[in-house]
């Protein structure tokens, strides 16, 4: 007997979605009519919801078929293809009317429109559904582009700013707390969207490098105008008004403030978290919403700084270098369109010549390539250039400026700061041979300063171990403490001489 499975849950069954009216959802978006029902959709959309909607007429049924009309006579249709184009779709006399009305009924079965009596005026209007509504917004993003949406970076600190400052008016208030998670939640998926984004322009370039001249003019004006009002405003916007890197230290600055509160507070503030929400909708179930909350803010600015905001710049990088292989291309196939003696004009003309002539200047200029002239140079007929005679510019000032005693003086003593505060690798070297002078290792919490040599010594001792130095006689191994003296808090290290002159150099400084 085969064991029958126990019933699942009900909490832990995910909820349906091809159901009821949705069995058939995205069956308008099969087939070759599928681009059509997508236009039809976007300006119905921009006609309900857009900025310049009139939110005071209800649509009815010839206010919709005039909209799906005017989608219909501007886009071009698909190849056919018989493995996903519907069997009543077979039809390509249909008039622009009744392809309007088909793809209105269609849209109805499938649950993205609805009819519903309007009391107002007592007849029937359509609208999309809620879930059609939300399906049709990725259709629509020309208008939200012209603005950068970047302002959750902002909105984090703003929000904190505001939770803290109510924490301490002992008038917690937890919605801006939660706001500001969600918000830093989104500054990931601003930087995802905009890494995604150049990643699918750069591989639209490396399409157009190979298409005709028209094409790749086409191409080459879409991603200037892309560049100018969509890509600069988006990096100006992230790299200067709302850059992680920027505000990262004042956010993480409130977070360390609320985590030093009193015991007191924190209760308080854990009772209004959740007054405000359930923790079994956290995930994970957290013991304490206050700590996931924070944790969750701090979590989510690293991974932007570390990993994201430089994927960024490698991914804008990358889109700027394709870039500029599409304007070389360009440059290329521009002058072979216009220049009338280069290789190009010549090989176009060549495409166009019947097969006979063809051959025959083919023939022609093998002759010519064929034929070496030969020939003896007569020493006496030949002579150096004439050299042109340099111009000579008089680049003396009419007017000598005298320095006055105090100009004489600063400049003296910035000459002077900057030799005596100058670092090269010889000289930290000679300052290491000369503090090592009591064994092969140092430690720089161990270096009395007593001169700058000694200051720049502690300083940029590190600079012995590196590729900088050829003889690669020093070691710099790190401690992992910090140390403090009157001049300076650093992290310490040590020194460690392992040069082919050892033995010498011990025998040297016993």
């Amino acid at each position: 007997m085969k064991a029958t499975p126990e019933p699942l849950e009900m909490d832990n069954r995910a909820e349906s979605f091809f159901v009821d009216d949705n069995v058939n959802f995205f069956r308008p978006l099969v087939g070759r009519y599928r681009e059509v029902v997508v236009s039809c959709l976007r300006e119905l959309y921009y006609r309900l919801y857009s900025w310049d909607a009139d939110y005071n007429v209800h649509l009815n049924r010839e206010d919709v078929l005039t909209i799906f009309q005017g989608a219909i006579s501007r886009t071009a249709l698909l190849d056919r293809d018989p493995d996903v184009d519907a069997s009543e779709e077979a039809d390509d006399n249909l008039s622009v009317q009744d392809r309007a009305a088909r793809v209105l009924k269609k849209l109805m079965e499938c649950g993205w429109i609805i009819d519903y009596m309007d009391s107002v005026t007592m007849r029937k209007s359509y609208q999309l559904t809620p879930t059609g509504r939300r399906f049709c917004a990725p259709f629509v993003r020309d208008f939200d582009e012209l603005l950068p949406q970047t302002k959750n970076t902002r909105t984090t600190l703003s929000l904190l700013n505001n939770f803290y400052n109510s924490v301490l008016a002992d008038t917690p208030n937890p919605q801006d707390l939660l706001f500001a998670v969600q918000s830093s939640s989104k500054v990931v998926v601003d930087l995802n969207s905009l890494i995604e984004e150049l990643d699918d322009k750069k591989r639209y370039l490396i399409k157009v490098v190979n298409k005709d001249l028209e094409e790749a003019k086409q191409a080459g004006d879409d991603i200037m105008g892309y560049v100018r009002n969509r890509l600069l405003p988006e990096l100006r916007t992230r790299i200067k008004t709302d850059s992680i890197e920027r505000y990262k230290n004042e956010i993480l600055g409130i977070i360390d403030r609320l985590h030093a509160l009193p015991k007191e507070k924190k209760t308080i503030i854990e009772r209004a978290l959740r007054n405000e929400t359930y923790r079994e909708r956290i995930p994970g179930k957290p013991p304490s919403i206050l700590l996931w909350a924070l944790d969750t803010i701090d979590l989510c600015l690293n991974r932007a700084c570390e990993f994201k905001v430089p994927e960024l710049r490698h991914q804008a990088d990358s889109f700027m270098r394709r870039m500029q292989l599409l304007i070389d291309h360009l440059t290329t196939i521009s002058f072979g369109e216009h220049e009338h003696e280069s290789i190009f004009k010549v090989v176009s003309e060549l495409k166009t010549m019947a097969e006979e002539d063809f051959n025959t200047v083919l023939d022609g200029s093998l002759n010519d390539m064929g034929h070496i002239e030969l020939g003896l140079i007569n020493p006496l007929k030949v002579s150096l250039p004439v050299q042109r005679e340099k111009q000579v510019i008089d680049d003396t000032v009419a007017e000598e400026v005298e320095e006055t005693a105090e100009q004489k003086r600063n400049r003296y003593i910035v000459n002077a700061l900057e030799t005596l505060f100058a670092v090269n690798t010889t000289r930290i070297r000679s300052s290491a041979i000369k503090e090592l002078a009591n064994g092969r290792r140092l430690q720089a919490s161990d270096v009395l300063i007593g001169d700058v040599d000694s200051l720049l010594f502690v300083l940029n001792g590190p600079v012995v171990g590196s590729i900088a130095n050829e003889k690669n006689d020093f070691i710099v191994h790190p401690i992992g403490r910090t140390y403090e003296n009157p001049y300076l808090i650093a992290d310490d290290y040590e020194i460690e001489y392992v040069g082919p002159e050892l033995k010498n150099f011990e025998e040297k400084h016993d």
